[in-house]
């Protein structure tokens, strides 16, 4: 299934961060957000689903909130890319209060990481375990 337009113009948000941090140091936390930008570009342009993905899903979210609105697609030069309409970094984090965003974005993966392994659990062991055919 070939992703939609919404997905497209999300991805491309995705490749215009990846590229503001394709010279990152690496061991930085930007070399780390460069990675998981590229990875997460790559699994969705394979399968669309991946976007809905825990270990891509907020990352994906925030990119679509990043997306170019008509009026922004009105406004600028029809070469130009639609990711740019957002300034350099900018949908990543908030130069006033970075703190905020990260400890609401780790809340999320913490949470996120929870709500994994009670589901792993429930499946493995609980009653939407796979139950043994010989056992009936």
């Amino acid at each position: 299934m070939p992703c939609d337009y919404g997905q497209v113009q999300t991805i491309a948000v995705l490749d215009e961060r990846y590229e503001e941090l394709k010279d990152a140091t690496e061991g930085t936390q930007e070399a780390e957000d460069r990675d998981l930008c590229k990875e997460a570009m790559d699994a969705i342009k394979k399968d669309p689903s991946q976007a809905a993905n825990p270990k891509y899903a907020f990352l994906f979210a925030a990119a679509y909130m990043k997306r170019p609105t008509s009026k922004d697609l009105k406004s600028r030069p029809a070469t130009s890319s639609p990711a740019a309409a957002a300034p350099p970094a900018s949908w990543a984090s908030s130069p006033r209060s970075p703190a905020p965003e990260k400890a609401v974005y780790q809340k999320a993966i913490e949470l996120l990481g929870r709500r994994q392994e009670s589901w792993d659990i429930a499946h493995q062991t609980g009653k939407y375990a796979p139950q043994d055919s010989d056992a009936g």
